[in-house]
């Protein structure tokens, strides 16, 4: 699991920034569905959250390519609402850093999963991560296939799943704003497709295309572009999710479509 973070670090010719996010929660057998089966419990404590700063002021923040905001590094927390006390932890984090020179941590939050602004919680701000289950509408399933699936005759797709296409809910995207963070980072992702990891309950936005992706992302640039902060990014999700059809490595179907729209519409 270290693998590729040591060989990263270690390797200094890699010149590119980067910045962390801690997937924070249990490890279970999530990519077969079974995210009942924990395989690695996580867990919170004062001990766990200094060594766990420590580690990452002394092993990955001093690192000079690491991104940070006025000397802060920026650190993303996927789920804020399932640490205990999470702003007894920002304010170890913060003191910790302090202790090796940095000025702060730039701390950040995944804004679907907390259920009030950021900043109350002690974030500097947070994240939209893309798929967001808040612009999700299902395609129902019609009467005849209801029926045939409730007398077990043929299952249903549709209510086993939920199912949508891309363009549908990137044009609720482009329409609504659900986020509830004032200072937010906008995400987006190329496409989503997770069924064939999970048994029931997977979700599909279905015929994912460069050029919706496109006006999605000329959306979110515009926006990032208007802002009176210095500070501007974008979190694209993902590189490499290939189980949940979610991938900017170019692919058999599109090649290098999207990374050309990346490439163009950044240019």
């Amino acid at each position: 699991m270290h693998e590729p973070l040591d060989r990263m670090l270690k390797n200094k010719k890699e010149d590119f920034p980067f910045m962390f996010c801690w997937a924070n929660e249990n490890w279970t057998r999530r990519w077969d569905g079974q995210e009942n089966e924990i395989l690695i419990r996580q867990n919170y404590s004062e001990k766990d959250t200094t060594e766990h700063m420590e580690f990452l002021c002394k092993t990955v923040f001093n690192d000079e390519r690491y991104i940070k905001i006025e000397g802060a590094p920026v650190f993303i927390i996927y789920k804020a609402s399932i640490i205990p006390d999470v702003q007894k932890f920002i304010n170890s984090g913060n003191r910790i850093a302090k202790e090796h020179n940095f000025p702060s941590i730039y701390f950040l939050c995944m804004d679907n999963f907390i259920t009030q602004d950021a900043s109350t919680l002690g974030f500097q701000g947070s994240v939209h991560f893309q798929p967001d289950h808040r612009y999700l509408k299902k395609v129902q399933e019609n009467f005849f296939g209801r029926i045939l699936n409730k007398l077990r005759i043929k299952s249903s797709f549709l209510i086993k799943n939920h199912y949508q296409l891309y363009s549908d809910y990137v044009s609720r995207v482009l329409k609504y704003d659900f986020t509830i963070s004032r200072n937010i980072f906008h995400g987006i992702t190329p496409g989503w497709d997770n069924s064939p990891r999970v048994k029931k309950g997977a979700l599909i936005l279905d015929n994912s295309d460069p050029e919706i992706f496109r006006s999605w992302l000329k959306h979110i640039i515009a926006i990032e572009l208007n802002r009176e902060r210095d500070e501007k990014f974008i979190f694209i999700n993902a590189w490499n999710e290939w189980a949940e059809g979610n991938h900017l490595e170019p692919c058999k179907r599109w090649g290098t479509e999207f990374l050309k729209v990346i490439k163009e519409e950044f240019g």
